[in-house]
């Protein structure tokens, strides 16, 4: 009897661990992690980019990455529940967890803000009151002003939420210097331009859903000529800033060499696309675009 009861119980106690190991992955999901990924790497980059490799002080960039970690995850998680009804609609999204059912609103509401108020509160205690007053920016830009207000108004909505997506670059350079300087702003300018390359791509592919759904991306309101035409524009923007910005950090001479060949490509293939549009140059665009954004914050930090 004794051994059946031990064996009731530990089945009991495995049965939750796996609940609990489920229920975690959930979340992660709601957290989009490769998107949170590649918005850390911008803020280490920037970091390390800020101090030289030789004077980083890897507790602080620890409580960098961590407070980041906390405030986008939390955004992030805030989106999905503003989101749920359209994710509903979209083939693209209505897999995610909130629209199948297997989290709950209340319950992704309060881990959202849980998760950006000990972020942002964390930033002002372990790094300094900007680099908090930065990640709460991101937090507004991205939530009240990008989610709730524009994104179901207007397609300029993209560019708003390009500048929440600067927020943690900006506070890579700010938990350094303790202020908001011209290359933090350059960096936020390269990453707000570099927001619909990637994202309008994607939208030209999935317009049929955004049509359904009612939001009005670039491909929806304006069709795909202007949104291409946007697209390089925005390319130019950007290749331009991320090289000033490595000439203001006085990256060694291969590494501009390499931004420089990179950011002609980009351009090239955005410009090709505009005169002959097709969808595997379409596709080629976004994921290079992925690339050109890890590559810049990888080697901005190779200066002496």
């Amino acid at each position: 009897m004794q051994l059946s009861e031990d064996n009731s119980l530990l089945a009991t106690h495995k049965t939750r661990h796996v609940d609990l190991v489920t229920r975690l992955k959930r979340f992660n999901e709601l957290t989009k992690p490769r998107q949170t990924a590649l918005l850390l790497f911008t803020g280490i980059g920037t970091y390390i980019a800020s101090t030289g490799f030789q004077k980083i002080i890897w507790n602080h960039l620890a409580f960098l990455v961590g407070m980041t970690y906390l405030t986008v995850s939390g955004t992030t998680i805030l989106n999905m529940v503003f989101d749920r009804d359209i994710d509903k609609e979209m083939g693209r999204t209505k897999k995610r967890p909130i629209p199948q059912g297997i989290v709950h609103v209340k319950e992704a509401t309060a881990v959202g803000l849980a998760l950006i108020i000990l972020g942002i509160a964390g930033a002002a205690y372990w790094l300094n009151t900007i680099t908090a007053m930065v990640l709460f920016a991101g937090t507004f830009f991205d939530l009240p002003i990008y989610t709730i207000w524009l994104k179901r108004r207007h397609r300029y909505s993209i560019i708003f939420g390009g500048i929440a997506g600067g927020m943690p670059a900006l506070a890579g350079r700010t938990a350094v210097i303790g202020r908001i300087d011209l290359i933090g702003i350059l960096l936020v300018v390269f990453i707000s331009t570099w927001v619909p390359i990637h994202i309008l791509t994607l939208a030209i592919v999935y317009q049929d859903d955004y049509d359904k759904v009612g939001v009005p991306m670039w491909p929806v309101q304006v069709g795909n000529d202007a949104t291409l035409r946007f697209i390089a524009f925005s390319s130019v923007i950007a290749a331009l800033t991320i090289l000033y910005t490595a000439v203001l950090f006085n990256v060694y001479l291969p590494v501009l060499l390499l931004f420089s060949v990179s950011s002609t490509w980009l351009i090239y293939l955005c410009l090709k696309n505009l005169y002959d549009p097709t969808i595997s140059r379409n596709w080629t665009i976004f994921k290079f675009a992925s690339i050109y954004m890890s590559m810049a914050f990888f080697f901005l930090p190779f200066h002496p």
